[in-house]
């Protein structure tokens, strides 16, 4: 029976009870073998944790596997590229006499990668029937080709679309990385993989019933490592602390059976005094979470052109709602009429107040708009590089187009996903707003033809703790 002591958490075999940070930090495995016996330890480490260049790139990784000499074992590395598991068996093993096996991993990555991205030594097959170790999960990420310069708002090369194809996603990281993916499981081996040598625990916390936590976390240029993770119970809306987990290599946290009826729970990880935001909740059955919802109008909302004129006749585009994007294209205005070459581009600005974004605990967020015009024109979303309101209006100010924000249309009716935006806005980065795009700003181009679209409604709905 798996059993908790008051204050500190313990694991009981029989009658001895041996703390769980032991468990975690691999001091014990199981409940009849000593430390020292069979696979002790296991740890992995990308050697590029985060990656920005050309590609295809090989990420390579390294470690060790621990033990006492002589046990053999086979090992493998479970690979998650862009959220696809790929396993790949090396074979089997022997600890050397110096107790410790260097290991190595690579392997091709072609294109930028968003998901879940990983590599972790997977040992299995133990000599004498001990459960598998799992390593630490290394995690990286891949964004390919080369961001766009600070405060650069004219568009590089052009795509078939004339959008620049160097306007790729760029969002700023300005705290530690939240977790994600946080789910409970009654499967041990999913727990093992997340908790390492709470392994033991994963398999006697399940029959148990106990509430097992696993969610993953992925450091970035700024935060390559941290100190552990906080958990908070968020039932009802305000966030209390109940448990923490100061492994930062055990993203795993169990719940006593009766101590969690109705709960909901988030995960934030944290270094030192800075603490991330909070991950997305998980609740037991019959439980909710606590979040309130708050709506915001554009204030303002603005449309901005940038224009090629020939000798021709040039103005202000027309834009009568609140904000417009598209181009126009003219070379010629009739059959033998030249000379009036003309060629725009406009780009719709909103901003919402800022003031009642920033502090808040975001849970999600969305930005909905009604359409009018053709809604195959509209190119994407974006986030604008700097103040913008007031700007003249044939002043296209810099943004950055993120084709990477989830989009869902339907009819003239559109939705973004921009959930991650706001939660960066909240903790205190830089908030100049959104920018809507067309799918043209070629303002050297040679042909007839216009593409608009404009928004009639926009509102950012935000759930927040």
């Amino acid at each position: 029976m798996l059993e908790y002591s008051a204050g500190v958490q313990q694991v009981r075999f029989g009658a001895r009870a041996l703390p769980l940070a032991l468990l975690v930090a691999g001091i014990i495995i199981s409940s009849g073998r000593p430390a020292s016996a069979g696979v002790t330890a296991a740890a992995f480490a990308a050697a590029t944790p985060s990656y920005t260049g050309p590609c295809p790139v090989v990420m390579a990784f390294s470690g060790t596997i621990n033990g006492t000499p002589g046990v053999s074992f086979q090992y493998s590395f479970n690979r998650y590229v862009d959220g696809k598991q790929q396993v790949q068996n090396v074979g089997t093993a022997t600890i050397p006499a110096g107790g410790s096996l260097a290991v190595s991993d690579s392997f091709s990555i072609s294109g930028s990668s968003s998901g879940v991205n990983l590599d972790q030594v997977w040992v299995h097959n133990i000599a004498g029937g001990q459960m598998d170790v799992y390593s630490n999960r290394a995690a990286f990420a891949v964004n390919c080709g080369t961001p766009p310069s600070p405060g650069s708002g004219s568009p590089g090369k052009f795509s078939k679309f004339g959008i620049g194809t160097t306007d790729t996603a760029n969002q700023l990281v300005y705290g530690v990385p939240p977790p994600y993916n946080l789910a409970s499981t009654t499967d041990p081996h999913v727990c093992a993989q997340h908790g390492g040598f709470a392994g033991v625990l994963c398999i006697q916390a399940v029959p148990d019933k106990y509430l097992i936590l696993v969610w993953d976390w992925s450091p970035n240029d700024k935060w390559p490592a941290i100190d552990g993770y906080h958990v908070y119970d968020v039932t009802g809306g305000p966030k209390t602390r109940v448990q923490d987990q100061t492994n930062p290599q055990a993203t795993v946290e169990f719940f006593k059976p009766g101590s969690y009826t109705g709960k909901c729970y988030a995960v934030s990880a944290y270094k030192g005094t800075n603490e991330s935001g909070l991950s997305a909740s998980v609740c037991a059955a019959g439980a909710a979470v606590g979040v309130k919802t708050l709506s915001l109008s554009p204030n303002p909302a603005e449309m901005h052109y940038h224009e090629y004129c020939g000798s021709g006749i040039c103005g202000v585009p027309s834009c009568s709602v609140i904000a417009c994007a598209g181009y126009t294209h003219v070379k010629e205005a009739g059959p033998g009429i030249v000379g009036t070459h003309v060629n725009n581009f406009q780009r719709g600005y909103f901003l919402f107040d800022p003031a009642q974004i920033a502090g808040r605990n975001v849970y999600s967020a969305k930005l909905s708009m009604v359409l009018n015009g053709d809604p195959t024109c509209l190119g994407g979303l974006g986030t604008a590089d700097g103040s913008w309101v007031g700007a003249a209006v044939d002043v296209v100010p810099p943004a950055t187009l993120d084709l990477s924000i989830p989009m869902k249309m339907n009819n003239t009716n559109v939705a973004f996903d921009v959930t991650s935006i706001v939660r960066d806005w909240a903790r205190g980065g830089a908030d100049n707003g959104f920018v809507l795009f067309g799918t043209n700003e070629n303002t050297g181009a040679e042909d007839n033809g216009s593409c608009y679209v404009g928004v009639v409604k926009a509102a950012l709905s935000i759930q927040y703790y």
